[in-house]
Protein backbone atom coordinates (compact mmCIF):
# COMPACT_ATOMS: atom_id res chain seq x y z
CA UNK A 1 0.00 0.00 0.00
CA UNK A 2 2.87 2.40 0.80
CA UNK A 3 4.71 1.62 -2.46
CA UNK A 4 4.34 3.38 -5.80
CA UNK A 5 2.19 0.48 -7.02
CA UNK A 6 -0.30 1.23 -4.26
CA UNK A 7 -0.93 4.88 -5.19
CA UNK A 8 -4.23 4.23 -7.01
CA UNK A 9 -5.53 2.04 -4.18
CA UNK A 10 -4.46 4.61 -1.60
CA UNK A 11 -6.21 7.38 -3.52
CA UNK A 12 -9.41 5.33 -3.68
CA UNK A 13 -9.38 4.81 0.09
CA UNK A 14 -8.48 8.40 1.02
CA UNK A 15 -10.37 10.39 -1.63
CA UNK A 16 -13.40 8.18 -2.35
CA UNK A 17 -13.84 6.35 0.95
CA UNK A 18 -12.54 9.07 3.29
CA UNK A 19 -10.15 6.80 5.21
CA UNK A 20 -7.05 8.74 6.23
CA UNK A 21 -3.45 7.58 5.78
CA UNK A 22 -3.32 7.06 9.56
CA UNK A 23 -6.52 5.01 9.37
CA UNK A 24 -5.11 2.85 6.58
CA UNK A 25 -2.06 2.09 8.71
CA UNK A 26 -4.07 1.54 11.91
CA UNK A 27 -6.43 -0.95 10.22
CA UNK A 28 -3.56 -2.75 8.46
CA UNK A 29 -5.07 -2.24 4.99
CA UNK A 30 -2.86 -3.38 2.13
CA UNK A 31 -2.73 -3.70 -1.63
CA UNK A 32 -2.25 -7.12 -3.26
CA UNK A 33 -0.40 -5.94 -6.37
CA UNK A 34 1.49 -9.07 -7.43
CA UNK A 35 0.71 -12.72 -6.73
CA UNK A 36 4.21 -13.80 -7.78
CA UNK A 37 5.85 -11.32 -5.39
CA UNK A 38 3.68 -12.54 -2.51
CA UNK A 39 4.45 -16.20 -3.30
CA UNK A 40 8.17 -15.46 -3.36
CA UNK A 41 7.94 -13.59 -0.06
CA UNK A 42 6.06 -16.46 1.58
CA UNK A 43 8.51 -19.03 0.22
CA UNK A 44 11.36 -16.96 1.66
CA UNK A 45 9.59 -17.27 5.01
CA UNK A 46 9.50 -21.07 4.83
CA UNK A 47 6.09 -21.86 3.26
CA UNK A 48 6.09 -24.38 0.41
CA UNK A 49 4.36 -23.67 -2.89
CA UNK A 50 1.60 -26.29 -2.46
CA UNK A 51 0.71 -24.81 0.92
CA UNK A 52 0.50 -21.33 -0.60
CA UNK A 53 -1.50 -22.58 -3.59
CA UNK A 54 -4.13 -24.17 -1.32
CA UNK A 55 -5.08 -20.73 0.05
CA UNK A 56 -5.94 -19.44 -3.45
CA UNK A 57 -4.26 -16.10 -2.97
CA UNK A 58 -4.17 -15.42 -6.70
CA UNK A 59 -7.81 -14.31 -6.55
CA UNK A 60 -6.71 -11.27 -4.52
CA UNK A 61 -4.55 -9.82 -7.32
CA UNK A 62 -5.48 -6.14 -7.71
CA UNK A 63 -7.55 -5.93 -4.53
CA UNK A 64 -7.24 -3.77 -1.43
CA UNK A 65 -6.90 -6.19 1.47
CA UNK A 66 -8.67 -5.93 4.81
CA UNK A 67 -7.33 -8.24 7.55
CA UNK A 68 -10.29 -9.91 9.31
CA UNK A 69 -9.57 -11.10 12.86
CA UNK A 70 -11.71 -13.15 15.21
CA UNK A 71 -12.98 -11.94 18.58
CA UNK A 72 -9.70 -13.08 20.19
CA UNK A 73 -7.54 -11.07 17.77
CA UNK A 74 -6.52 -14.11 15.68
CA UNK A 75 -6.54 -14.08 11.84
CA UNK A 76 -9.75 -15.39 10.24
CA UNK A 77 -9.54 -14.38 6.59
CA UNK A 78 -8.53 -11.61 4.20
CA UNK A 79 -11.30 -9.58 2.59
CA UNK A 80 -10.67 -7.83 -0.71
CA UNK A 81 -12.20 -4.81 -2.43
CA UNK A 82 -11.17 -3.82 -5.97
CA UNK A 83 -8.83 -0.84 -5.82
CA UNK A 84 -10.97 1.50 -7.96
CA UNK A 85 -14.62 2.50 -7.75
CA UNK A 86 -15.63 0.31 -10.71
CA UNK A 87 -13.86 -3.06 -11.17
CA UNK A 88 -13.08 -4.57 -14.59
CA UNK A 89 -15.86 -6.56 -16.22
CA UNK A 90 -14.36 -9.93 -15.25
CA UNK A 91 -13.66 -9.00 -11.63
CA UNK A 92 -16.13 -8.94 -8.69
CA UNK A 93 -16.18 -5.77 -6.62
CA UNK A 94 -15.46 -7.69 -3.41
CA UNK A 95 -13.88 -11.04 -2.64
CA UNK A 96 -12.74 -13.07 0.38
CA UNK A 97 -10.50 -16.07 0.88
CA UNK A 98 -12.51 -19.28 1.00
CA UNK A 99 -12.71 -21.48 4.06
CA UNK A 100 -15.10 -22.78 6.70
CA UNK A 101 -16.30 -20.31 9.35
CA UNK A 102 -14.05 -17.53 8.08
CA UNK A 103 -16.68 -14.94 9.05
CA UNK A 104 -17.67 -16.42 12.39
CA UNK A 105 -16.93 -13.12 14.13
CA UNK A 106 -18.13 -9.71 12.88
CA UNK A 107 -15.41 -7.59 11.27
CA UNK A 108 -13.70 -5.36 13.88
CA UNK A 109 -15.47 -6.97 16.84
CA UNK A 110 -11.95 -7.58 18.19
CA UNK A 111 -11.36 -3.82 18.26
CA UNK A 112 -14.69 -3.20 20.01
CA UNK A 113 -13.85 -5.79 22.67
CA UNK A 114 -10.36 -4.36 23.10
CA UNK A 115 -12.00 -1.04 24.05
CA UNK A 116 -14.35 -2.94 26.42
CA UNK A 117 -17.59 -2.19 24.59
CA UNK A 118 -20.54 -4.34 25.70
CA UNK A 119 -22.84 -2.44 23.31
CA UNK A 120 -21.96 -2.29 19.62
CA UNK A 121 -23.29 -0.91 16.35
CA UNK A 122 -23.57 -3.40 13.48
CA UNK A 123 -23.43 -2.16 9.88
CA UNK A 124 -23.57 -4.08 6.63
CA UNK A 125 -20.47 -3.14 4.65
CA UNK A 126 -16.71 -3.44 5.12
CA UNK A 127 -16.00 0.20 4.32
CA UNK A 128 -18.89 1.35 6.53
CA UNK A 129 -17.07 -0.18 9.51
CA UNK A 130 -13.57 0.68 8.27
CA UNK A 131 -14.35 4.40 7.98
CA UNK A 132 -16.03 4.46 11.41
CA UNK A 133 -13.08 2.66 13.01
CA UNK A 134 -10.59 5.03 11.35
CA UNK A 135 -12.47 7.96 12.95
CA UNK A 136 -12.25 6.44 16.42
CA UNK A 137 -15.74 4.88 16.51
CA UNK A 138 -14.43 1.57 17.83
CA UNK A 139 -17.89 0.25 18.74
CA UNK A 140 -18.80 -0.17 15.04
CA UNK A 141 -18.53 -3.66 13.52
CA UNK A 142 -19.73 -5.16 10.23
CA UNK A 143 -21.43 -8.45 9.44
CA UNK A 144 -20.57 -8.11 5.71
CA UNK A 145 -23.49 -9.71 3.93
CA UNK A 146 -27.27 -9.67 3.76
CA UNK A 147 -27.44 -10.41 7.50
CA UNK A 148 -25.36 -11.78 10.37
CA UNK A 149 -24.43 -15.44 10.20
CA UNK A 150 -25.61 -17.62 13.09
CA UNK A 151 -21.97 -18.01 14.14
CA UNK A 152 -21.53 -14.24 14.34
CA UNK A 153 -24.57 -13.89 16.60
CA UNK A 154 -23.36 -16.73 18.81
CA UNK A 155 -19.95 -15.02 19.04
CA UNK A 156 -21.64 -11.80 20.20
CA UNK A 157 -23.44 -13.76 22.93
CA UNK A 158 -20.30 -15.61 24.04
CA UNK A 159 -18.31 -12.37 24.23
CA UNK A 160 -20.85 -10.67 26.48
CA UNK A 161 -22.35 -8.21 23.99
CA UNK A 162 -25.56 -7.23 25.76
CA UNK A 163 -26.95 -4.71 23.28
CA UNK A 164 -26.69 -4.32 19.51
CA UNK A 165 -27.80 -1.33 17.43
CA UNK A 166 -28.50 -2.36 13.84
CA UNK A 167 -27.93 0.14 11.04
CA UNK A 168 -28.33 -1.66 7.72
CA UNK A 169 -28.25 -0.15 4.25
CA UNK A 170 -31.45 1.79 3.38
CA UNK A 171 -32.85 -0.71 0.86
CA UNK A 172 -35.14 -3.76 0.89
CA UNK A 173 -32.17 -6.12 1.35
CA UNK A 174 -31.10 -4.08 4.37
CA UNK A 175 -34.62 -4.27 5.85
CA UNK A 176 -34.81 -8.03 5.33
CA UNK A 177 -31.40 -8.44 6.93
CA UNK A 178 -32.52 -6.38 9.91
CA UNK A 179 -35.60 -8.60 10.44
CA UNK A 180 -33.46 -11.74 10.28
CA UNK A 181 -30.87 -10.30 12.67
CA UNK A 182 -33.55 -9.15 15.12
CA UNK A 183 -35.25 -12.55 15.36
CA UNK A 184 -32.06 -14.55 15.85
CA UNK A 185 -30.47 -12.13 18.33
CA UNK A 186 -33.62 -12.08 20.45
CA UNK A 187 -33.56 -15.89 20.60
CA UNK A 188 -30.15 -15.57 22.30
CA UNK A 189 -31.49 -12.81 24.58
CA UNK A 190 -29.40 -10.01 23.08
CA UNK A 191 -31.20 -6.66 23.37
CA UNK A 192 -31.63 -5.16 19.89
CA UNK A 193 -32.16 -1.54 18.88
CA UNK A 194 -32.64 -0.35 15.30
CA UNK A 195 -31.42 2.97 13.95
CA UNK A 196 -33.74 5.05 11.76
CA UNK A 197 -33.42 4.50 8.02
CA UNK A 198 -30.58 6.65 6.67
CA UNK A 199 -31.74 9.58 4.48
CA UNK A 200 -31.22 9.97 0.73
CA UNK A 201 -30.38 6.27 0.31
CA UNK A 202 -26.99 6.87 1.90
CA UNK A 203 -24.97 3.97 3.24
CA UNK A 204 -23.45 4.49 6.74
CA UNK A 205 -20.01 5.54 5.44
CA UNK A 206 -21.60 7.96 2.93
CA UNK A 207 -23.71 9.46 5.72
CA UNK A 208 -20.65 9.98 7.96
CA UNK A 209 -18.67 11.60 5.12
CA UNK A 210 -21.56 13.94 4.24
CA UNK A 211 -22.79 14.93 7.70
CA UNK A 212 -19.91 14.10 10.06
CA UNK A 213 -19.33 12.00 13.17
CA UNK A 214 -21.52 14.13 15.42
CA UNK A 215 -24.54 13.69 13.13
CA UNK A 216 -23.85 9.94 12.99
CA UNK A 217 -23.82 9.68 16.78
CA UNK A 218 -27.07 11.66 16.97
CA UNK A 219 -28.63 9.35 14.37
CA UNK A 220 -27.59 6.26 16.36
CA UNK A 221 -28.92 7.80 19.59
CA UNK A 222 -32.36 7.91 17.94
CA UNK A 223 -32.43 4.12 17.55
CA UNK A 224 -35.63 2.46 18.80
CA UNK A 225 -36.09 -0.89 20.48
CA UNK A 226 -36.39 -3.79 18.05
CA UNK A 227 -39.77 -4.80 19.50
CA UNK A 228 -41.17 -1.31 18.85
CA UNK A 229 -39.72 -1.33 15.33
CA UNK A 230 -41.31 -4.73 14.60
CA UNK A 231 -44.69 -3.62 15.99
CA UNK A 232 -44.69 -0.66 13.60
CA UNK A 233 -43.82 -2.96 10.67
CA UNK A 234 -46.73 -5.32 11.46
CA UNK A 235 -49.20 -2.44 11.80
CA UNK A 236 -48.00 -0.95 8.51
CA UNK A 237 -48.33 -4.37 6.88
CA UNK A 238 -51.83 -5.18 8.20
CA UNK A 239 -53.53 -1.89 8.92
CA UNK A 240 -56.12 -1.49 11.71
CA UNK A 241 -59.13 0.00 9.98
CA UNK A 242 -61.20 -3.22 9.77
CA UNK A 243 -61.93 -6.26 11.94
CA UNK A 244 -60.24 -8.42 9.33
CA UNK A 245 -57.09 -6.28 9.55
CA UNK A 246 -57.08 -6.55 13.36
CA UNK A 247 -57.54 -10.33 13.12
CA UNK A 248 -54.59 -10.55 10.73
CA UNK A 249 -52.49 -8.27 12.96
CA UNK A 250 -53.35 -10.45 15.98
CA UNK A 251 -52.28 -13.66 14.29
CA UNK A 252 -49.01 -12.19 13.06
CA UNK A 253 -48.28 -10.60 16.45
CA UNK A 254 -48.95 -13.79 18.43
CA UNK A 255 -47.00 -15.88 15.91
CA UNK A 256 -44.05 -13.51 16.00
CA UNK A 257 -43.93 -13.27 19.81
CA UNK A 258 -44.44 -17.00 20.46
CA UNK A 259 -40.72 -17.76 20.33
CA UNK A 260 -39.58 -14.77 22.43
CA UNK A 261 -37.68 -15.98 25.55
CA UNK A 262 -39.64 -15.54 28.77
CA UNK A 263 -36.77 -13.47 30.20
CA UNK A 264 -37.62 -10.75 27.62
CA UNK A 265 -41.36 -10.64 28.39
CA UNK A 266 -41.08 -7.29 30.19
CA UNK A 267 -39.39 -5.71 27.16
CA UNK A 268 -42.06 -7.27 24.94
CA UNK A 269 -44.86 -5.69 26.99
CA UNK A 270 -43.06 -2.35 27.21
CA UNK A 271 -42.07 -1.91 23.59
CA UNK A 272 -44.16 -4.27 21.42
CA UNK A 273 -47.67 -4.46 22.83
CA UNK A 274 -47.60 -0.89 24.14
CA UNK A 275 -46.60 0.36 20.67
CA UNK A 276 -49.50 -1.48 19.05
CA UNK A 277 -51.82 0.09 21.64
CA UNK A 278 -50.33 3.57 21.12
CA UNK A 279 -50.66 3.48 17.35
CA UNK A 280 -54.03 1.75 17.11
CA UNK A 281 -55.85 2.29 20.39
CA UNK A 282 -57.30 -1.20 19.94
CA UNK A 283 -55.94 -2.82 23.09
CA UNK A 284 -57.52 -0.25 25.39
CA UNK A 285 -60.77 -0.36 23.43
CA UNK A 286 -60.84 -4.12 23.84
CA UNK A 287 -60.98 -5.08 20.15
CA UNK A 288 -57.42 -6.34 19.82
CA UNK A 289 -57.37 -7.72 23.36
CA UNK A 290 -60.48 -9.80 22.67
CA UNK A 291 -59.03 -10.99 19.36
CA UNK A 292 -55.69 -11.72 21.02
CA UNK A 293 -57.24 -13.78 23.84
CA UNK A 294 -59.34 -15.79 21.38
CA UNK A 295 -56.39 -16.51 19.12
CA UNK A 296 -54.10 -17.45 22.03
CA UNK A 297 -56.76 -19.87 23.29
CA UNK A 298 -56.88 -21.47 19.85
CA UNK A 299 -53.09 -21.70 19.86
CA UNK A 300 -53.08 -23.31 23.31
CA UNK A 301 -55.66 -25.92 22.23
CA UNK A 302 -53.66 -26.70 19.11
CA UNK A 303 -50.48 -26.91 21.16
CA UNK A 304 -52.13 -29.26 23.67
CA UNK A 305 -53.31 -31.58 20.90
CA UNK A 306 -49.93 -31.46 19.24
CA UNK A 307 -48.15 -32.29 22.50
CA UNK A 308 -50.43 -35.30 23.02
CA UNK A 309 -49.67 -36.43 19.49
CA UNK A 310 -45.95 -36.00 20.10
CA UNK A 311 -46.07 -38.06 23.29
CA UNK A 312 -48.08 -40.91 21.83
CA UNK A 313 -47.24 -40.95 18.13
CA UNK A 314 -44.06 -38.99 17.43
CA UNK A 315 -41.61 -41.72 16.51
CA UNK A 316 -39.42 -39.64 14.24
CA UNK A 317 -37.43 -37.79 16.90
CA UNK A 318 -34.18 -39.66 16.18
CA UNK A 319 -34.64 -39.25 12.43
CA UNK A 320 -35.19 -35.50 12.92
CA UNK A 321 -32.05 -35.24 15.05
CA UNK A 322 -30.05 -37.08 12.40
CA UNK A 323 -31.32 -34.76 9.66
CA UNK A 324 -30.20 -31.76 11.72
CA UNK A 325 -26.81 -33.41 12.36
CA UNK A 326 -26.43 -33.90 8.61
CA UNK A 327 -27.13 -30.20 8.03
CA UNK A 328 -24.43 -29.25 10.54
CA UNK A 329 -21.79 -31.81 9.58
CA UNK A 330 -22.03 -31.14 5.83
CA UNK A 331 -21.31 -27.45 6.43
CA UNK A 332 -24.66 -26.22 5.12
CA UNK A 333 -24.69 -22.45 4.69
CA UNK A 334 -26.77 -20.29 7.05
CA UNK A 335 -29.14 -19.30 4.25
CA UNK A 336 -29.77 -22.96 3.31
CA UNK A 337 -30.34 -23.80 6.99
CA UNK A 338 -32.97 -21.05 7.16
CA UNK A 339 -34.70 -22.67 4.15
CA UNK A 340 -34.41 -26.21 5.57
CA UNK A 341 -35.77 -25.45 9.07
CA UNK A 342 -39.35 -24.53 8.05
CA UNK A 343 -39.45 -27.53 5.67
CA UNK A 344 -38.38 -29.91 8.46
CA UNK A 345 -40.89 -28.23 10.79
CA UNK A 346 -43.71 -29.04 8.37
CA UNK A 347 -42.43 -32.54 7.77
CA UNK A 348 -42.21 -33.44 11.48
CA UNK A 349 -45.13 -31.23 12.60
CA UNK A 350 -43.02 -29.10 14.92
CA UNK A 351 -42.70 -25.33 15.18
CA UNK A 352 -39.79 -23.59 13.46
CA UNK A 353 -38.72 -22.02 16.75
CA UNK A 354 -38.56 -25.50 18.37
CA UNK A 355 -36.39 -26.75 15.53
CA UNK A 356 -34.08 -23.75 15.75
CA UNK A 357 -33.56 -24.45 19.47
CA UNK A 358 -32.95 -28.13 18.70
CA UNK A 359 -30.52 -27.13 15.94
CA UNK A 360 -28.52 -24.97 18.38
CA UNK A 361 -28.53 -27.70 21.06
CA UNK A 362 -27.23 -30.36 18.64
CA UNK A 363 -24.69 -27.92 17.22
CA UNK A 364 -23.40 -27.23 20.75
CA UNK A 365 -23.19 -30.98 21.48
CA UNK A 366 -21.18 -31.58 18.31
CA UNK A 367 -18.91 -28.63 19.12
CA UNK A 368 -18.30 -30.03 22.61
CA UNK A 369 -17.47 -33.45 21.16
CA UNK A 370 -15.11 -31.86 18.65
CA UNK A 371 -13.49 -29.71 21.35
CA UNK A 372 -13.08 -32.79 23.57
CA UNK A 373 -11.35 -34.72 20.77
CA UNK A 374 -9.15 -31.73 20.02
CA UNK A 375 -8.18 -31.35 23.69
CA UNK A 376 -7.38 -35.05 23.92
CA UNK A 377 -5.10 -34.78 20.90
CA UNK A 378 -3.43 -31.65 22.27
CA UNK A 379 -2.87 -33.25 25.68
CA UNK A 380 -1.38 -36.36 24.06
CA UNK A 381 0.88 -34.15 21.94
CA UNK A 382 2.01 -32.26 25.04
CA UNK A 383 2.71 -35.50 26.88
CA UNK A 384 4.81 -36.71 23.94
CA UNK A 385 6.66 -33.40 23.74
CA UNK A 386 7.41 -33.55 27.47
CA UNK A 387 9.44 -36.69 26.85
CA UNK A 388 11.77 -34.79 24.54
CA UNK A 389 14.35 -32.15 25.39
CA UNK A 390 16.79 -29.77 23.72
CA UNK A 391 20.53 -29.19 23.83
CA UNK A 392 21.21 -25.83 25.45
CA UNK A 393 24.48 -25.33 23.55
CA UNK A 394 22.43 -25.27 20.33
CA UNK A 395 20.81 -22.00 21.48
CA UNK A 396 23.26 -20.28 23.83
CA UNK A 397 27.08 -20.25 24.17
CA UNK A 398 28.58 -23.39 25.70
CA UNK A 399 30.16 -21.30 28.45
CA UNK A 400 26.65 -20.56 29.71
CA UNK A 401 24.96 -23.75 28.50
CA UNK A 402 27.12 -26.23 30.45
CA UNK A 403 26.51 -24.89 33.98
CA UNK A 404 22.81 -24.41 33.22
CA UNK A 405 22.50 -27.99 31.97
CA UNK A 406 24.01 -29.20 35.27
CA UNK A 407 21.58 -26.98 37.16
CA UNK A 408 18.66 -28.50 35.22
CA UNK A 409 19.74 -31.98 36.32
CA UNK A 410 20.09 -30.81 39.92
CA UNK A 411 16.58 -29.26 39.93
CA UNK A 412 15.04 -32.18 38.06
CA UNK A 413 13.70 -30.03 35.21
CA UNK A 414 14.27 -30.19 31.47
CA UNK A 415 16.51 -27.84 29.51
CA UNK A 416 13.62 -26.38 27.52
CA UNK A 417 11.92 -25.04 30.67
CA UNK A 418 15.15 -23.49 31.85
CA UNK A 419 15.85 -21.82 28.49
CA UNK A 420 12.26 -20.50 28.31
CA UNK A 421 12.66 -18.63 31.60
CA UNK A 422 16.17 -17.45 30.73
CA UNK A 423 15.02 -15.84 27.46
CA UNK A 424 11.92 -14.28 29.02
CA UNK A 425 13.89 -12.75 31.89
CA UNK A 426 16.66 -11.60 29.55
CA UNK A 427 14.18 -9.83 27.25
CA UNK A 428 12.84 -7.90 30.24
CA UNK A 429 16.33 -6.45 30.86
CA UNK A 430 16.55 -4.67 27.51
CA UNK A 431 16.35 -0.86 27.70
CA UNK A 432 12.92 0.75 27.39
CA UNK A 433 11.85 1.43 23.77
CA UNK A 434 14.19 -1.21 22.35
CA UNK A 435 12.51 -2.48 19.19
CA UNK A 436 13.15 -4.80 16.28
CA UNK A 437 12.71 -3.13 12.90
CA UNK A 438 11.15 -5.86 10.75
CA UNK A 439 10.35 -3.94 7.56
CA UNK A 440 12.11 -0.60 7.32
CA UNK A 441 10.18 0.59 4.25
CA UNK A 442 6.85 0.47 6.08
CA UNK A 443 8.22 1.34 9.52
CA UNK A 444 7.01 -2.05 10.76
CA UNK A 445 8.61 -2.93 14.08
CA UNK A 446 7.96 -5.03 17.17
CA UNK A 447 9.04 -4.80 20.80
CA UNK A 448 11.12 -7.79 21.98
CA UNK A 449 8.72 -8.67 24.77
CA UNK A 450 8.38 -12.38 25.46
CA UNK A 451 5.42 -13.96 27.22
CA UNK A 452 5.92 -17.52 28.39
CA UNK A 453 4.30 -20.11 30.59
CA UNK A 454 5.52 -23.27 32.29
CA UNK A 455 2.85 -25.92 32.82
CA UNK A 456 3.62 -28.73 35.25
CA UNK A 457 2.15 -30.53 38.23
CA UNK A 458 2.53 -29.20 41.76
CA UNK A 459 5.97 -29.93 43.19
CA UNK A 460 7.66 -30.09 39.79
CA UNK A 461 10.10 -27.32 40.61
CA UNK A 462 8.53 -24.38 38.77
CA UNK A 463 9.12 -21.80 41.53
CA UNK A 464 12.76 -22.80 42.27
CA UNK A 465 13.43 -22.62 38.54
CA UNK A 466 12.17 -19.04 38.31
CA UNK A 467 14.08 -18.01 41.43
CA UNK A 468 17.35 -19.18 39.83
CA UNK A 469 17.17 -16.13 37.55
CA UNK A 470 15.05 -13.68 39.54
CA UNK A 471 16.94 -13.80 42.86
CA UNK A 472 20.35 -12.71 41.44
CA UNK A 473 18.62 -9.88 39.59
CA UNK A 474 16.85 -8.76 42.76
CA UNK A 475 20.18 -8.74 44.58
CA UNK A 476 21.81 -6.65 41.84
CA UNK A 477 18.86 -4.26 41.91
CA UNK A 478 19.16 -3.80 45.69
CA UNK A 479 22.89 -3.15 45.37
CA UNK A 480 22.30 -0.57 42.65
CA UNK A 481 19.59 1.17 44.68
CA UNK A 482 21.88 1.28 47.72
CA UNK A 483 24.72 2.73 45.60
CA UNK A 484 22.46 5.38 44.06
CA UNK A 485 21.21 6.58 47.45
Amino acid sequence: MASLRGIEARQYLTETRGISEAGIKDLGLGFFHSYNDVVQNLQDRGFDRDEIKSVRLKALDGYITYPWLDANNRPLTIYGRWHTQVPPENKPKTIALSGKSTKRSPLYLDRALKDRHSEIILVEGVNDAALAQSLGLTNVSAYVGASCSNEQIETLKKKGIAKVILCGDPDSAGDNGTVSNLIRMIELEISVYIAPKLPDNLDPDEFILKYGVEAWCEHINNAEHGFRWQAKRLIQQCGTDTDEAIEKLTKLAVSWTSSIPSSMQKELDTFFWSEIDRLTGTISSGKLKHSLNRFQAQQQNSLHLMNETVVTEFDGAEELKQEIRNLIETGTSDSDVEIAIPELARQYERSSSDLRRLFKAIESELDRDEDRDLRDREINNLLEISKEDIRLDAYIPAKLADPLAKLAVYLGVNNASLLTILLTVSASLLPINTNLKLIEATDFYAYPILYSGICAESGSGKSPLIKVFINPLSKLQQEEETRST
